[in-house]
């Protein structure tokens, strides 16, 4: 099993690094599960180091993972990204999201 923590960049570098190391490896699917909904989480009530928190474990590692992934030789076909309700766009919800 492989680990990768999407907060360090050195965990993410040493997670590509083990999987572009496996021969003849190609990937089909890569499933991106990262997310975090910490309490309260109302817009007027987040520090700045809570909103960063979300946004570096919902977006930003995610979608560096994702590029690092792409910058290998492995054939990838799809990547998928997931996160908590609070990553989402479309999913307002007015007791959790303020």
């Amino acid at each position: 099993m492989f680990v990768c923590d999407v907060l360090s960049e050195a965990s993410i570098t040493n997670f590509v690094a083990e999987i572009a190391a496996i021969p003849g490896l190609k990937l089909d699917y890569v499933v991106i599960n990262a997310g975090v909904l910490r309490y309260p989480n109302r817009a007027t009530e987040l520090s700045f180091e809570e909103f960063a928190f979300h946004l570096h474990t919902n977006t930003i590692g995610p979608i560096i993972t994702a590029q690092k992934l792409l910058k290998t030789t492995i054939p990838i076909g799809t990547i998928v990204f997931m996160s908590s309700d609070s990553g989402s766009a479309q999913l307002f919800r007015e007791m959790e999201d303020g």
